[in-house]
């Protein structure tokens, strides 16, 4: 059974928190928990070192990006000041005070190492799972640490490794056997279970966890294949309206020629009637004012026929 007394991969430098300012009453771990030091990184090594203070945490990450290991996971940090919290958590203390400019090596540092923490124990990277103290207990802690980009910058590292986790996902099986050998040591802490018990049961529970696993990859390959005949379909429904749309086009460019032709039509049609009328017209003015001269003329002669 593999253990590991820290989760991350990381280059780090480990500190000593003497026994009576944690416990080990642990819960399956779901939470991570973000914190602000307010002081420096030795300052808040040498609380957490120092014995009585009832204070604990499992990592510190400086402003210079470097990342200091205190209390093993698997044992209770307290951290949270809400001990339900505590229990199913891991906290993470950032260096910061008053002015302090916080720097993109401390955020680095501190998204890597969620991704890391979310990956081996099947967390969700998201803000329902990582919070900041001050959403779990009344308090401005993390103050300026932020922690939705913390949390961005995690999830861009597990989007883009695929070996990283992404949800519940029973191919996991480091995640899966971090999870039973976390509530094996707790089991046998509590004297729930006998030792030799808790090998057999974790051993029954593994073969069912890879039975799964086989169901979960029968299952894959089926959505696989159903994901590619959707992909097909779609292309061909795509490629389907596409032509579709180009006979569309070309219907209604015909449309707009026939109607254009008509139009042009009717605008010479228009220009005949209108040169016929003013011919017309003109032919009425001339012999209107011709036979009026005319009658005008006879009149005359007539008057003087008769005088």
């Amino acid at each position: 059974m593999k253990k590991r007394r820290f989760t991350t991969a990381i280059p780090y430098k480990e500190f000593f928190i003497p026994y009576g300012n944690f416990d080990k009453s642990r819960k399956p771990i779901d939470r991570i928990i973000i914190h602000s030091i307010v002081g420096s990184v030795e300052s808040a090594i040498r609380t957490f070192s120092r014995p009585g203070t009832k204070k604990s945490i499992h990592y510190i990450i400086g402003n210079d990006g470097r990342l200091y290991a205190g209390l093993e996971e698997y044992w209770t940090a307290w951290h949270a000041g809400n001990y339900p919290v505590n229990q199913r958590s891991i906290g993470i203390e950032h260096e910061w005070w008053f002015g302090m400019k916080i720097s993109d090596k401390l955020y680095e540092t501190s998204a890597k190492l969620v991704a890391d923490i979310c990956k081996f124990y099947n967390i969700p990277c998201d803000r329902k799972h990582i919070l900041a103290h001050r959403e779990v207990a009344a308090t401005r802690c993390p103050n300026d640490i932020d922690v939705d980009r913390i949390v961005r910058e995690a999830k861009k590292i597990l989007d883009g490794n695929p070996d990283f986790y992404k949800g519940l996902d029973l191919n996991n099986k480091e995640s899966m056997k971090a999870a039973v050998d976390i509530w094996n040591e707790v089991m046998i802490e509590k004297k729930w279970i006998k030792k030799e018990e808790c090998i057999k049961l974790n051993r029954n529970t593994l073969k069912e966890v890879e039975r799964w696993q086989n169901i979960a990859k029968e299952r894959g390959e089926e959505v696989r294949k159903l994901d590619e005949k959707l992909r097909k379909l779609r292309e061909d429904f795509d490629k389907m309206i596409a032509e579709k749309d180009k006979e569309c086009q070309k219907k209604v460019a015909e449309k707009i020629a026939l109607w254009k032709g008509k139009l042009r039509q009717c605008r010479e049609e228009k220009k005949r009637l209108k040169e016929e009328y003013e011919k017309k017209l003109n032919s009425f003015y001339k012999l209107t004012i011709g036979d009026l001269l005319k009658l005008i003329y006879l009149r005359i002669k007539d008057i003087k026929l008769f005088q």
